[in-house]
């Protein structure tokens, strides 16, 4: 998101002119060669998906692509598509001398955000799970480049979904490794959508084109508006109600 966030900034800037442009990149470090470059695939990129009929126009600003281009929580639940399964667990840190959080990995066990993260000194999180693009073993194990998921970013854009029975607890799992607590209901009603969601974005693969939003009585429209409100709506009770652990007992 720090990414994500930089890059709008920099298109901010640039449209007030180039002092501004060149006073944005010396403040928070940034180079305006790299930047446009980033433009300049993200042209690229629209170009590819107008050729292969998921969007209308080759303006990767066009109004009708970027209908939920403003929703931060619908972003990183791209993103979490994006880098699963690099997952880190979030794990509370008693220690009174270290303030960091302590963060887990299912291959790695205990490892550090790296020092020059923004997330390094953030102590209060809303979930409990992180999604990273490097993961780099130096003087310890640092991960790069993180972003904070909530449940149903890892539910709908994770792995497979299964509900299971954990010490007559109803949970829902994602690979069977990220298990969350869940009522046996709301899990089933979960799955359904997820099932939903995969079947399709197996026919846009098959036969592309983009979604008309102006038609709510689409299957299209209504799966996915029903997925990005979960996502968008989901807040701290909610997340309480979806209690993450990692099955193996090594990661509680």
């Amino acid at each position: 998101m720090t990414v994500v966030n930089a890059f709008k900034g920099w298109e901010e800037a640039q449209r007030r002119g180039f002092r501004y442009e060149k006073d944005y990149c010396w403040e928070y470090f940034l180079s305006s060669n790299t930047l446009q470059m980033l433009r300049n695939m993200k042209g690229q990129f629209a170009e590819h998906l107008l050729a292969a009929g998921f969007v209308n126009s080759r303006n990767p600003r066009d109004p009708k692509s970027n209908i939920n281009s403003e929703n931060e929580k619908l972003l990183k639940a791209v993103i979490c598509a994006g880098l699963y399964p690099k997952v880190a667990k979030i794990r509370a840190n008693f220690s009174k001398k270290r303030k960091m959080v302590k963060v887990s990995t299912k291959t790695d066990g205990t490892v550090n955000i790296h020092p020059k993260s923004v997330n390094v000194e953030e102590t209060e999180f809303h979930y409990n799970w992180l999604v990273y693009h490097l993961k780099m073993r130096t003087s310890s194990i640092y991960l790069y480049d993180c972003t904070e998921v909530s449940p149903y970013c890892l539910l709908f854009f994770g792995g497979d979904i299964s509900i299971q029975k954990d010490k007559d607890q109803d949970t829902i799992a994602v690979d069977e490794w990220i298990v969350f607590q869940s009522p046996a209901r709301i899990a089933q009603l979960v799955k359904d959508l997820k099932k939903e969601l995969d079947d399709l974005l197996q026919e846009k693969i098959e036969n592309p084109q983009p979604v008309d939003w102006n038609n709510t009585k689409s299957r299209d429209t209504a799966v996915l508006t029903a997925i990005i409100d979960l996502i968008t709506t989901q807040e701290n009770e909610t997340a309480r109600n979806f209690a993450p652990h990692f099955q193996n007992e090594q990661y509680n």
